[in-house]
């Protein structure tokens, strides 16, 4: 969902990512899910249709569900066509583990927002702070 500050975040790498190795930023190929289940397979079909060889998924629910539909038509990720998804420390769903992720840190990122949940309960007036953790690049054997 584009409401979400992590959305705009990660389509505004992709686009400096694209710009910085002097690729154009075809729109048609930027399509927006809604982070629910299956809501990612019109999107990808979409995306076939168009001839795209390579998808950025910005969402783990959505990265499944590519894979799934991917599967389904017979498409091997790795060699008729490449994914880069997005995943969460730990998570083994998808057959994840066969390509690249951007992982997402979410042990530290709960463990921060309880931190401050607990400060905020015992002192009220206490500042909200803004945290930004890094997600790292997982390279995958495919």
């Amino acid at each position: 969902l584009m409401r979400l500050s992590t959305s705009h975040e990660r389509l505004s790498a992709y686009q400096k990512a694209m710009a910085d190795y002097g690729l154009t930023v075809e729109p048609s190929y930027i399509q927006y899910g809604n982070s629910m289940a299956k809501s990612a397979i019109p999107l990808v079909r979409n995306l076939l249709d168009q001839g795209c060889s390579a998808i950025v998924v910005s969402n783990n629910v959505m990265t499944g569900d590519i894979l799934q539909h991917l599967t389904s038509c017979g498409l091997k990720k790795g060699y008729d066509i490449m994914i880069l998804g997005q995943g969460i420390e730990g998570q083994s769903d998808y057959n994840l583990h066969q390509m690249d992720l951007m992982i997402q840190p979410s042990i530290e990122l709960g463990q921060q927002a309880g931190k401050q949940i607990l400060e905020r309960l015992e002192r009220p007036t206490y500042p909200i702070k803004n945290i930004v953790l890094t997600s790292t690049l997982s390279h995958r054997i495919l």
